[in-house]
């Protein structure tokens, strides 16, 4: 019953609403007829689209407040001026014609509603889910096509922006132009060679592109990405992975049972990478269920491979990283280097206020440091990498990207502070096997005590493939240390 009380109240509010103005006497005019009115007028549509868009600038970070609050001041001053002179509209005089349709209006307005409503109708029917509902307006595939295009083109005229390769290359990885994602994180790579998510995600776009297969590249680019973050979990994915391709099994089962051990209990990719050691240990009859080790507890997990906004690695095997969405790359193609940085550093900001609030976030404080790095603001990120060392003194990839971070900030002939060094100490015993570590402190040891430099890159070369690079100028440093120091 109150629903049908609702409706009639609503009902005949409508109705007033409606053939009130029809009943109403003719107002005087104080400007001659003819001119638009002001509602109408497209220039000052233009202006209120203006006000709209720069609200819409402020939350999304494009603009400071006293950016805004200039411009809104510059808009309105011309959307008075424009309103001051555009003529007002004179009101029509009511004739008969007018009541009568006042009156047509209070009978048929409620009557074609009824008439709608009670054979379609069911006032007890529950809401439509939020979720169920299309409020995303999810721009189509030709504008997305168009925006992509809008920012290769920004590359080719900004061929030094990191931050705009590295969304090129993940927008193209959406679109699965996967030949073109890894040209464009090939760039990325080689303006941040020593950053451990760039290489990563260069080295996922070159499988990508060659249909799955880890080729030297690719293999390249993961074993530098270990050189620099030993815990990526993309990177050592694919390199088990690159073994099982080549026809070792055994190293490929050891490589995804040590990545299945490190993993956090509730990690995307660990349904996917049972399975493949699964595959793997029956091809060596071995007992599939009893080669996955268990997983490490979720909130002791180390997260890696972020990008600027800290978001999770992607999972083996597959992109966990959804990518920038379509309102993303739009707005990213429109911009300059310094306005797209200028996005990410509102970001970043956004993430320093919140571990105010929470310093205790040990992950948080990672992805703030990754996300300076990335920034190259070394100064933000060794601090925020410190914090993390701190808040979790027992996390590896606390200190090895903390050790990252100190170490580029150096200049690269210069011997290893003793900053540097006293966090490769405290690596190593978290994580003994640590290359970074076993590396570095090896360096150190060498002059004064060759025997101790010898226990450790003995060490580092039982780790490194006998083929690669890294291998042959372990052996040779090792080579040089003089014999009597043991």
């Amino acid at each position: 019953m109150m629903f049908w009380v609702l409706v009639a109240a609503l009902t005949v509010v409508t109705i007033l609403a409606l053939a009130l103005p029809l009943l109403r006497p003719p107002a005087p005019t104080s400007r001659s007829a003819g001119a638009g009115s002001p509602g109408t007028d497209p220039a000052l549509g233009v202006y209120r689209d203006q006000l709209r868009e720069i609200e819409r600038d402020i939350q999304q970070g494009h603009l400071a407040e006293d950016q805004a609050r200039a411009a809104r001041l510059e808009v309105a001053h011309r959307l008075l001026a424009a309103d001051r002179e555009a003529p007002a509209p004179v009101a029509p005089a009511p004739t008969g014609s007018g009541r009568r349709l006042a009156l047509v209006l209070a009978v048929a307005l409620p009557a074609a509603a009824l008439a709608v409503y009670l054979p379609l109708g069911h006032p007890g029917l529950p809401s439509q889910p939020l979720a169920d509902r299309d409020l995303a307006h999810t721009p189509s595939p030709a504008r997305i096509e168009a925006a992509v295009a809008r920012l290769a083109a920004t590359m080719k005229a900004h061929p030094e922006d990191l931050q705009g390769w590295l969304l090129l290359g993940r927008s193209y990885g959406k679109m699965e132009r996967y030949a073109e994602a890894a040209d464009a994180m090939r760039h990325a790579a080689t303006l941040a060679p020593d950053n451990a998510v760039v290489t990563s995600s260069f080295g996922e776009a070159l499988v990508g592109a060659t249909n799955g297969i880890v080729g030297d590249e690719a293999r390249q680019a993961f074993e530098t990405t270990l050189a620099h973050d030993p815990h990526d979990f993309r990177a050592r994915y694919y390199l088990a992975l690159a073994h099982n391709q080549a026809g070792d099994p055994k190293g490929a089962l050891e490589g995804w049972t040590a990545l299945a051990a490190d993993s956090p209990a509730d990690a995307p990719w660990l349904p996917s990478l049972r399975d493949d050691i699964r595959q793997v240990a029956q091809s060596l009859h071995l007992d599939p269920d009893a080669a996955i080790p268990k997983p490490r507890p979720a909130d002791s997990a180390a997260e890696t491979g972020g990008g600027p906004e800290g978001g999770a690695a992607s999972p083996p095997g597959g992109s966990g990283d959804a990518g920038p969405g379509a309102a993303d790359v739009a707005a990213a193609a429109a911009m300059t280097p310094d306005q797209r940085t200028q996005m990410i550093g509102a970001m970043v900001a956004r993430l320093a206020a919140r571990l105010k609030e929470q310093p205790d976030d040990a992950d948080g404080w990672l992805k703030l440091g990754r996300a300076y790095t990335v920034l190259g603001q070394s100064d933000q990120a060794i601090d925020a990498l410190d914090h993390a060392s701190q808040v979790a003194p027992g996390r590896a990839d606390a200190l090895a990207a903390l050790g990252e971070a100190l170490q580029s900030r150096g200049d690269p002939g210069a011997a290893p502070s003793p900053r540097f060094l006293a966090v490769m100490r405290r690596l190593l015993a978290v994580a003994p096997d640590n290359r970074q570590a076993l590396w570095f402190l090896g360096l150190d040891a060498a002059p004064g005590d060759p025997a101790g430099a010898r226990a450790l890159w003995q060490r580092l070369l039982a780790q490194l493939p006998p083929n690669s690079p890294d291998y042959a100028m372990v052996r040779d440093r090792l080579a040089a240390l003089p014999k009597s120091g043991g």
